[in-house]
């Protein structure tokens, strides 16, 4: 008889932890539970995206290639129940890929996360300043030059004034790597 033996290739897994700071859709919006501002299985979400698997096989690419294809297949996150943290591991052919790989993923997922906050941000000052151009356009119109009339334009423009100074300093921080991703000593299978 001829026996065959199959060797399958040993892989490695890493973890990277991240802490993820609550952001939420409108930061000026009524005040609620930071920790209920957050989707965690939406978190987990843009962690697996391809836009994360994208922009972390660019930072992988000097070292290691791969496409943003095998970022998300070698990518594996969870997110503890009742926490802001996610668990970010990568399943890499080598023990220091797998550690780079995770460490990319979680950088990338930061970038994401942070990007797509300062748009949000952007969008609402740019309608908030749309509204102050209108209320001041408004505020020349002769149906507005009553004392009551101007009384309210000006009202409207000092809360409009204070939102896009609130939007000005709305803390953009998308959280941080709690956890650094280890070289593993051995490979997982």
């Amino acid at each position: 008889g001829v026996a065959v033996a199959f060797v399958l290739p040993s892989t490695y897994d890493s973890t990277a932890t991240v802490a993820v700071n609550p952001m939420k859709a409108d930061p000026l919006g009524a005040s609620a539970d930071a920790a209920r501002s957050v989707s965690m299985p939406t978190e987990v979400g843009t962690a697996t995206s391809a836009k994360v698997a994208a922009a972390a096989a660019k930072e992988l690419d000097s070292d290691y290639s791969l496409s943003a294809k095998d970022v998300r297949e070698a990518t594996h996150v969870e997110s503890p129940d009742d926490s802001l943290i996610l668990d970010i591991r990568f399943s890499g052919s080598s023990a220091k890929q797998a550690a780079a790989g995770a460490q990319a993923v979680a950088k990338s997922y930061l970038s994401v996360r942070r990007a797509d906050a300062q748009a949000q941000i952007d969008r609402l000052k740019a309608a908030t300043e749309q509204q102050i151009s209108a209320v001041q356009a408004q505020s020349v119109q002769p149906d507005f030059a009553g004392e009551v009339q101007q009384r309210s334009i000006t009202l409207q423009a000092d809360a409009l004034g204070a939102r896009l100074a609130e939007l000005g300093g709305v803390d953009l921080t998308p959280g941080q790597v709690v956890g650094s991703a280890e070289v593993p000593d051995s490979p997982s299978t």
